[in-house]
């Protein structure tokens, strides 16, 4: 597990933090990689929801939590509209 920027931590789930790098002592003190993260780190603005759309690969079945990704995105990059161009 190598990080280089904070956000890194949204790419992994609890389960790849347990296996194979011992971190299932740190869960169970502290619940979830954002509650751990919030007490070790608390300078940083976690986002609890990112969290929430990595860890459970089920999360991404609903179209709302597709179309809450586009539009947290578009709003990091100051997109407001999209054009489709169809041939």
């Amino acid at each position: 597990m190598f990080f280089v920027q904070d956000w890194d931590w949204y790419f992994i789930s609890n389960e790849e933090f347990v296996v194979p790098h011992g971190g299932h002592t740190l869960l169970r003190r502290y619940g979830s990689l954002f509650k751990m993260l919030k007490a070790l780190h608390p300078i940083i603005d976690w986002d609890e929801s990112k969290f929430l759309m990595m860890g459970d690969k089920s999360f991404w079945d609903l179209k709302s939590n597709r179309r809450a990704l586009m539009d947290l995105i578009g709003k990091e990059f100051n997109i407001h509209q999209v054009i489709y161009f169809v041939k």
